[in-house]
């Protein structure tokens, strides 16, 4: 996949809910396509943000260290107190994570997690 895929990926994504404040493609933990709504903003410091994308990596790799006891890990979910982060792996390539930042109060939960899951299977 080259750039012009992933915001693809990332505009298919952000269509699935209106409830959907961002999506991003992460590659090497620093490398990131994202699409945002007008009131999303993302850190303009770029080491925070830097920082950010590394915890990525780290909050959904280390519950797959379970998979042999758990199965596979499908997404990891984070509820903030303003905005839900769903981060999903890409099957085919470890290094890319789908991050897809949400409003709590505008998506139903297993709809968002089924319609990204399949957009996620189209690759």
């Amino acid at each position: 996949m080259d750039d012009d895929s992933y915001g693809a990926l990332c505009n298919r994504v952000f269509g699935v809910s209106k409830g959907i404040a961002a999506a991003g493609l992460i590659v090497d933990k620093e490398h990131l396509v994202y699409k945002t709504n007008e009131s999303f903003q993302l850190p303009e410091d770029r080491d925070r943000l830097r920082h950010m994308l590394k915890q990525s990596y780290i909050m959904i790799n280390e519950p797959s260290a379970n998979e042999d006891f758990f199965g596979k890990v499908r997404y990891v979910m984070i509820h903030h107190e303003t905005y839900d982060v769903f981060l999903f792996k890409i099957a085919s390539d470890p290094l890319k994570i789908l991050a897809v930042v949400a409003n709590p109060r505008q998506y139903d939960h297993t709809e968002l997690v089924e319609a990204i899951t399949y957009e996620l299977l189209s690759l």
